[in-house]
């Protein structure tokens, strides 16, 4: 079982990349309780009439069940075009807004966090792109770790989405792998 999945797409345009975190059984059990015990808290404090703790504890909740949420329906979305990057963060309940960067020229892929469990090597990478100064610079780093294949299968797709753009731009006959 992977540590993550990802799902691809790619519709000559665009390279649209969906990480799904999977966390462990354990794991959502452990944040179920935990969130049992800060709501529990905070019915102790709101039953003893405790204003400023039951406080406290609910913006401790809201942390407590953001963190629940991604690990339970986490998704880093990821959608990359020739001239920009965007990414957002799904939480299953709520989404952030879509962020888009400018990219100018091109861009790099690069594996910033390798780990290894259990045979398997997971890598989190980083998408280097110019700006105005031509100086190299971070635009964006992933949040999930990603197993070595389907990260190499990604960089297959964005590979691809700049090579049909170079042959657009030039005018050369597509190019299709049978």
């Amino acid at each position: 079982m992977s540590k993550n999945d990802l799902i691809l797409r790619y519709d000559g345009i665009c390279v649209y990349a969906t990480s799904i975190i999977k966390a462990s059984v354990a794991a959502k059990f452990v944040l179920l309780f935990l969130n049992l015990f800060v709501l529990g808290i905070i019915t102790i404090f709101a039953i003893g009439q405790i204003p400023i703790a039951m406080l406290a504890f609910i913006v401790v909740e809201f942390f407590v069940i953001k963190y629940t949420l991604w690990n339970l329906f986490g998704e880093e979305r990821i959608i990359i075009n020739t001239k920009s990057l965007s990414y957002q963060q799904h939480y299953g309940l709520f989404t952030t807004t879509f962020q888009t960067l400018a990219i100018n020229k091109k861009i790099s892929v690069l594996v910033y966090e390798k780990i290894t469990e259990k045979n398997q090597n997971y890598v989190k990478f980083a998408v280097e792109s110019y700006n105005e100064n031509n100086l190299s610079e971070v635009i964006y780093h992933s949040v999930l770790h990603l197993n070595e294949s389907n990260f190499e299968k990604l960089i297959q797709h964005i590979d691809r989405l700049f090579i049909d753009g170079v042959m657009d731009t030039y005018e050369m006959p597509a190019i299709h792998l049978n």
